[in-house]
């Protein structure tokens, strides 16, 4: 497929040629495109990647996006990972988008809250402990910062859809 870029003219030569690969390409390539994704250290190609696969809702891919964001956790490098995963239903996932909306003070946990919002298979138990540190972690917060309206808006998501 391609070679793993050494220098930045390369990366971004990388960059864009995959922007200009069309959704099938992403289908047949997918292990190696993982791979690549997983181990690269240029972070465009590596979320460009991961939205691509977001996009086109290749399932498959989402345990690597997964743990790509885990391994990028304590950077802020990780916003258009989570966007990625977005497009899917990370119902499995919801320790880790909990912990983002609650832990992460930049706009990630924004992000992590819109996968939140899309998840469909959780029982009443994970509802509700959700909903319970949404709360413990606006205790600690003005109410009149963007990130307790935030965190609110999820809370009364969880509150308004009946989910509890």
């Amino acid at each position: 497929m391609y070679n793993t870029p050494t220098t930045d003219d390369e990366a971004q030569e990388l960059l864009d040629r995959l922007e200009q690969h069309e959704d099938q390409f992403y289908i047949d390539n997918m292990d190696a495109l993982i791979t690549m994704m997983k181990e690269i250290s240029y972070q465009g190609i590596r979320d460009l990647i991961a939205v691509k696969f977001g996009d086109i809702k290749l399932t498959q891919a989402l345990p690597a996006i997964i743990n790509v964001i885990i391994e990028g956790l304590d950077t802020k490098a990780i916003g258009r990972l989570i966007y990625a995963c977005m497009q899917f239903d990370c119902s499995s996932y919801w320790p880790l988008f909990t912990d983002i909306l609650v832990l992460k003070s930049d706009s990630n946990y924004m992000r992590a809250a819109a996968v939140i919002h899309n998840m469909k298979k959780l029982d009443d138990f994970t509802w509700r402990y959700i909903k319970k540190k949404i709360s413990l972690c606006m205790m600690g917060l003005p109410a009149d910062s963007l990130r307790y309206e935030k965190l609110s808006e999820v809370y009364n998501y969880i509150e308004a859809d009946s989910l509890l």
